[in-house]
């Protein structure tokens, strides 16, 4: 399976934290990306706008797959890294696919519904998130760009639209899992735990600092 690596997961990182995780990092190909990458955070942290098309807005994130498969270098690692925080910036969405531990109704309550009827129930329905297995039996929750992604293969009996921050930060801590996995039934990128902290405290940073810009302007 594919997985890509840390340096994946910079984005305005303070420039300590930068020097600590290059330390702990595989010099060569991936110090280069985190240096260009570095060069390349302007871009996206003016990025906002006031409406997203979801579906065509994640469609950055499935080329920047595509990209990565193409090229297997540098360059496709820093398209995905700046989709990923431009489409957070944009509190982008996913679907994450669900799977209930009860039914909805029973068969014969199904057999009297009508197309139209609104359906009141009588009775909790619990959602659990559907996780994927990799070659090694470890789970991930497995996310996807589009309706047409998820039904490349069986992915839940229910499906909610969720913020990509929210979904991060519950693979972070939901020891079960190891991290999420977009788009697993075609091409697919893993994000490990170490990716989405990261991550998280790229965009958070970044966040902060474009408060505080704001608040100086105002």
């Amino acid at each position: 399976m594919l997985f890509l690596s840390v340096p994946q997961a910079f984005y305005g990182i303070p420039a300590v934290l930068i020097a600590e995780c290059k330390s702990r990092i595989d010099k060569g190909l991936m110090t280069d990306v985190l240096d260009e990458f570095d060069h390349v955070l302007g871009r996206s942290v003016d990025t906002y706008s006031d409406e997203v098309d979801e579906t065509q807005a994640n469609q950055m994130i499935e080329a920047a797959i595509d990209q990565y498969y193409i090229q297997q270098d540098k360059n496709g690692m820093l398209l995905f890294m700046e989709v990923m925080v431009t489409r957070m910036q944009q509190a982008g969405e996913v679907i994450v696919p669900y799977i209930t531990e009860n039914p909805f109704m029973s068969e014969e309550q199904i057999s009297k519904v009508k197309a139209g009827d609104t359906i009141s129930l009588d009775h909790d329905v619990r959602l659990k998130i559907e996780t994927v297995k990799d070659a090694d039996e470890k789970e991930w929750i497995g996310v996807f760009t589009s309706s047409e992604e998820m039904h490349k293969g069986s992915a839940g009996n229910v499906q909610m639209n969720q913020s990509i921050e929210s979904i991060l930060r519950l693979a972070l801590n939901w020891e079960q899992v190891n991290g999420i996995v977009i788009n697993p039934f075609g091409k697919y990128i893993q994000m490990t735990k170490k990716m989405i902290e990261l991550l998280i405290n790229g965009y958070e940073y970044n966040e902060n600092e474009r408060k505080s810009k704001d608040d100086e302007n105002n």
